[in-house]
């Protein structure tokens, strides 16, 4: 058997949710028991920095966005 004949797995399959919520959470530089308020912060600082209208990443930008949708629902 080859390596390339395993199916892949995305990281969501491999990781339990607590563990992608830490990533989210380290990703905007909140605490666990942060607030809407200090998430939605967070947030709006991380996206100036790297918002690509202003020079920053789009991929990055969608990571940023996917961690605040994740850590407010």
């Amino acid at each position: 058997y080859s390596l390339h004949s395993f199916p892949t797995r995305r990281s969501s399959d491999l990781f339990p949710s607590h563990d992608t919520e830490a990533r989210a959470r380290k990703l905007l530089g909140v605490a666990v028991n942060a607030t809407k308020q200090e998430i939605k912060a967070a947030w709006k600082k991380a996206a100036v920095a790297n918002h690509p209208d202003l020079g920053g990443s789009t991929e990055v930008m969608q990571k940023i966005n996917a961690a605040y949708e994740l850590l407010t629902k």
